[in-house]
């Protein structure tokens, strides 16, 4: 429903919803990158965004009436968040655009998508920007999964660019694994910053996945996989190793062999698997 305002509870009861549905954008933009709801999806986050925007709208034109409790401390923690008021244009999600970069493909037979196409043109131009910060380590929304998926189709990250035509396949579990030992071999640890490319990101993954792991939760990480990464004293929490003394901590891995073995519960081998 709407949530302009409540007919029980008045303010109170608006706050209320107002905070719920603000940690509900806060999820999609850490799911999606962005704040860009489809007013068209038709669930209650999509109706509160309209609302906001709604009432946004009332505010800036005079006319707030008696049911508008948007606030300037609302409004700030929506812009800070990265909220537009005022949206340019339609926004699709990821899934949306792939749809429509297949139909593309099957109707044209390639994926050279010029940049003024009117309905992809847009998002080709923020795929590219987005790829661009990725290979350079930045943060965007651009992710192993996302470029392997544009990969496949063959397209085109650079403006006046054909891609290659042999597709480049995402790396192993075993290679990435083999591209840590030769950082640790140049560096001497194997804390990878996370925003350093590729590497760093399957490092931070590895450790992601295994805390699902260790809880016994569904995971990629297996004992086996948990036992070579100790065995090259991989830091399997790095806010723990630069807690108390940094100097203490770094002359060891974080957890041996031992009690990687100890800790780790039986998870049936299926659910393990390569990342990326």
């Amino acid at each position: 429903g709407r949530f302009e305002g409540g007919s029980v509870g008045g303010v109170v009861d608006f706050d209320a919803k107002w905070d719920l549905m603000f940690g509900q954008l806060q999820d999609y933009k850490n799911e999606n990158g962005h704040c860009n709801v489809p007013t068209s999806a038709g669930t209650d986050l999509s109706n509160w965004v309209a609302a906001q925007r709604r009432m946004y709208g009332k505010l800036i034109s005079g006319k707030p009436g008696k049911r508008s409790f948007l606030d300037a401390s609302k409004m700030q923690r929506l812009t800070d968040l990265g909220f537009q008021f005022r949206p340019r244009g339609s926004y699709y999600s990821w899934e949306e655009q792939m749809v429509e970069l297949v139909k593309y493909k099957e109707e044209n037979g390639d994926c050279k998508i010029p940049v003024n196409h009117e309905r992809l043109g847009s998002f080709v131009k923020l795929v590219r920007r987005d790829y661009k910060k990725y290979v350079q380590g930045k943060k965007c929304g651009m992710t192993a999964a996302r470029e392997a998926e544009l990969q496949a189709l063959g397209f085109v990250f650079e403006g006046g660019k054909t891609p290659e035509r042999k597709v480049t396949q995402p790396k192993s579990w075993e290679e990435r694994y083999q591209d840590l030992i030769r950082y640790k071999e140049q560096n001497g640890d194997t804390i990878v910053p996370q925003n350093s490319g590729r590497l760093g990101q399957w490092v931070h993954a590895q450790r992601v996945h295994y805390k699902k792991f260790k809880k016994g939760e569904q995971s990629q990480m297996t004992a086996e996989k948990a036992l070579k990464l100790s065995e090259i004293g991989f830091c399997f929490d790095a806010a723990e190793r630069f807690r108390g003394s940094r100097i203490s901590t770094m002359q060891r891995p974080l957890e041996t062999a031992e009690e990687v073995q100890v800790q780790i519960p039986d998870v049936p081998p299926a659910l393990g698997g390569s990342f990326y």
